[in-house]
């Protein structure tokens, strides 16, 4: 087993490092310092690498989708790929042999950056005001 010395212990000593968030070519990049998550956008949004930043180590070691929905007894996959040859590792490799689910709900970015609380608060009172799935939906 590994040991991290209490030099780099974020639970002892204080941890100063601000959160970021990167978007190169094909994919978005969150790192806070401690855990790293890169999702690839196209051809669906995925997870393709959660990597511990004290240790070095891939906590990562499949691509499934990003969620699962039921409506009305019918699933819906939200994002991930399909297509690993093995769950037991993952090849960077094989990333751009992925495809996506034909039935998968595709998650597109359209803006990257800083939401003020403002407009947070904004769009969610707008968001209470509309009916998203109405009742009477049939899928």
């Amino acid at each position: 087993m590994q040991y991290i010395s209490q030099q780099n212990d974020w639970l002892v000593h204080p941890f100063d490092q601000p959160a970021s968030i990167e978007e190169t070519d094909n994919r978005l990049i969150l790192n806070n310092g401690l855990i790293q998550r890169t999702f690839i956008i196209s051809p669906n949004f995925a997870t393709v690498d959660y990597t511990n930043q004290i240790t070095g180590s891939s906590l990562l070691r499949g691509i499934k989708p990003e969620a699962v929905l039921t409506m009305n007894g019918h699933q819906f996959e939200v994002g991930g790929l399909k297509g690993q040859p093995d769950y037991a590792y993952l090849d960077s490799d094989w990333i751009t042999d992925l495809t996506s689910a034909e039935n998968a709900v595709s998650i597109s970015i359209r803006q990257i950056g800083i939401t003020s609380t403002a407009q947070t608060n904004a769009v969610w009172a707008i968001a209470k005001r509309i009916s998203v799935c109405p009742a009477s939906s049939k899928f």
